[in-house]
């Protein structure tokens, strides 16, 4: 039979065992309990949280509750905590705190703060602007008080206001964890002014007494129009509330670009930022190319988180594409940088050079200083500067605003030469206009408008050389409208007039209303349609239209409108009508290696339809020829089919001829037709029989 062993406690011992757990539960629980809330004081809770504080320079007003709670264990609850300064401007204002105390310690009867939460603290912008809260909190007595020994710290709606309207930091949460071993620090907050989210993590570690060492500090940047992420390392001097963050890198990105960062140190407080040197490269698609921006800054400045300064910046900009290198650098003396990003500077230089992708093409180059402006409001940059532009004086004012739909660009400027033909992708070579097929330059007009006044002594543009260049323009909806133009073209000659150009989807309808006279009508002639043939001062009025026109060529088998023409003092070359002035001079006509039909004066008028002029007249004199004639010019078909009847009135021969009418024929290529002379007309007169005279 198995046998029972019995433990037999005395009653003594349970006695002492109850008793025991009794005096535990008592010391543990009852006497924290009884210290907590039977012997709790307001006024002493108040005046401990009132000695954290810098007392000679602030006023501590707690008119809130004092009172004792359970959060986490027991905790001490304040409400409605305003600091004030020495003025009685509102600093500082907690909506509420909790506070967990250390159990431990409420066994001895002190109050040990491990936990504190914070929610709704709220700083007021000092009407001073060199005061920024550093001497706010009195740090020795925290080391030595009931907070010397906090854990973590968390803040809920943290917001920093400036004005009643204006919020420098809003919606923010900061928390502090593991303060006494590895601290990890995390602060998220939204920019008022920039609409822009921050989120800071990092770990921390304490150098000596007054610096912590900030690890591993992660930063991320959320703005409407970027991303940006941060990696970096630095210190915090706590006494002075100063943060040093050095050896920052990153990355941005966005819809348009892409890059990286580089900042070598910042110093943030109170007291405002400062960035010693920033570097940062972005990178963008570009249609048939690439383009990318690097932006160097040195010495960035701010005392309000507002207003920013910056001693030198360098801005180089460059893009490439099928068709040419654009190269920009801008730099920037003493830059100022206001609340609504607004940007002013003492000092702006601007180089830019463009080459076009053509073998031995000629290099577009600037060197411009002055001053330029940016207002964010409107997306707006303005420019005042003088220097050269390819090498010529100049003086530019201008307006460019950047929209959603069309940018805009209002521009005033004087330059002593400008070369446009590089520019101008479509101008194939050195060939006349007439010969040039490819596509008109004004794709632009889709994503500029434009006001501008310009005045230009050298004017090139592909085909056409202009001197003493005074011009007003407009593009607005797609639609340029030279609304003023007068120039020298071709040495002596002068044009005036006005023009529209309107894009028509993939083409354009141009219209030209222009006068131009006293003209070398040679060097015009040969420059537009490569013809040596005529020469003479001419005049001329254009009221022409081009409609779906896409290329040069477009131009001409388009056209429709009436040209007028007035030449002085001029000749054809090709043939010799004076050489009918006489019969003797007739056999050498085959002869002449070289003949000219010279002019007094010319007239002529072009009706035009789709580029062929099927009603057109033209006549020309001199002392001893006249001619008319009229017949169709096709510019489409580059054709021409012409009739002229031209008098030579012969003066007094021996063949009694008084005249000869010459039936020319003008047939064939436009600019190198056939001339055909037939059925040659001599009109003479009867002698004249003298009389005998009468002898008286």
């Amino acid at each position: 039979m198995r046998k029972i062993y019995q433990i037999k406690i005395s009653r003594q011992s349970v006695r002492f065992v109850l008793w025991g757990m009794f005096f535990l539960f008592f010391l543990t629980v009852c006497i924290p309990l009884l210290f907590f809330y039977y012997l709790f004081d307001a006024n002493k809770v108040k005046q401990m949280v009132i000695n954290q504080f810098n007392n000679k320079n602030y006023a501590v007003i707690i008119n809130g509750t004092v009172e004792p709670r359970s959060w986490h264990g027991l905790s001490l609850f304040i409400s409605d905590l305003t600091v004030q300064d020495n003025t009685h401007h509102e600093v500082l204002h907690i909506n509420t705190a909790n506070c967990q105390l250390s159990w431990l310690d409420l066994i001895v009867g002190h109050y040990k703060v491990r936990r504190i939460a914070l929610n709704g603290v709220t700083f007021f912008q000092p009407e001073q602007k060199d005061s920024r809260y550093a001497d706010l909190l009195d740090y020795d007595s925290i080391a030595h008080s009931e907070f010397g020994h906090l854990q973590t710290l968390s803040i809920t709606n943290l917001n920093w206001i400036e004005s009643q309207d204006q919020y420098i930091i809003r919606d923010a949460s900061m928390s502090l964890t593991s303060i006494e071993t590895k601290p990890l620090v995390q602060l998220s907050f939204k920019s008022g002014r920039y609409n822009t989210d921050f989120a800071i993590r990092g770990n921390i570690s304490k150098a000596d007494t007054d610096n912590l060492n900030i690890e591993q500090l992660s930063t991320m940047i959320d703005a409407p129009k970027m991303h940006v992420e941060l990696q970096s390392v630095g210190h915090y001097d706590y006494i002075n509330q100063k943060l040093w963050v050095e050896n920052t890198n990153g990355v941005i990105s966005s819809k348009k670009y892409n890059g990286n960062l580089h900042i070598d140190t910042m110093l943030l407080s109170m007291y405002g930022l400062t960035v010693h040197d920033l570097a940062m490269t972005l990178t963008a698609g570009l249609k048939n190319g690439s383009q990318s921006l690097v932006i160097n800054s040195l010495n960035l400045r701010t005392n309000n988180y507002s207003d920013f300064s910056i001693d030198n910046s360098k801005i180089k900009y460059n893009a490439q594409n099928n068709l040419r290198k654009v190269n920009l650098e801008l730099g920037l003396v003493a830059t100022k940088v206001d609340s609504k990003f607004n940007v002013a500077n003492q000092s702006c230089n601007l180089g830019l050079s463009i080459t076009p992708n053509q073998v031995n093409a000629a290099v577009f180059s600037s060197s411009l200083n002055g001053s330029c402006n940016y207002h964010e409001s409107d997306n707006w940059v303005g420019v005042q500067l003088r220097g050269l532009i390819d090498g010529a004086s100049a003086k530019i004012d201008a307006e460019y605003a950047v929209n959603n739909d069309k940018d805009f660009l209002k521009l005033n400027g004087t330059v002593n030469a400008l070369n446009l033909s590089r520019f101008m992708s479509s101008a194939q070579g050195s060939l006349p206009l007439y010969s040039d097929s490819s596509v008109l330059p004004f794709n632009w007009l889709n994503w500029l408008d434009l006001e501008a006044n310009l005045k230009i002594n050298n004017l090139d543009l592909s085909h056409i050389h202009l001197t003493n260049v005074d011009s007003a323009l407009i593009v607005k909806d797609k639609t340029l409208k030279l609304t003023r133009l007068h120039a020298n073209l071709y040495d002596n000659g002068i044009i005036d007039g006005t023009a529209v150009i309107k894009v028509n989807h993939d083409a354009y309808d141009v219209s030209i209303d222009n006068q131009v006279s006293n003209v070398d009508l040679k060097k015009m002639f040969v420059n537009l349609f490569d013809v040596s043939a005529i020469n003479g001062l001419a005049d001329f009025t254009f009221n022409t239209q081009a409609n779906n026109a896409r290329t040069y060529q477009d131009l001409r088998k388009n056209l429709d409108g009436i040209i007028g023409l007035k030449v002085r003092n001029g000749g054809f070359s090709g043939v010799d009508f004076s050489l009918f002035l006489s019969p003797e001079n007739l056999a050498a006509f085959q002869s002449k290696s070289q003949l000219m039909t010279k002019f007094s004066t010319l007239n002529a008028n072009f009706e035009f339809e789709s580029g062929i002029s099927k009603n057109s007249s033209i006549n020309f004199s001199s002392p001893s020829i006249l001619a008319t004639g009229n017949g169709v010019i096709d510019f489409a078909a580059t054709k021409i089919n012409y009739r002229l009847n031209v008098s030579s009135i012969m003066p007094l021969n021996e063949q009694h001829i008084k005249s000869v009418s010459i039936p020319v024929g003008i047939d064939g290529n436009l600019f190198s037709p056939q001339i055909s002379i037939q059925n040659m007309t001599l009109n003479t007169v009867e002698p004249k029989v003298a009389k005998p005279r009468k002898h008286r």
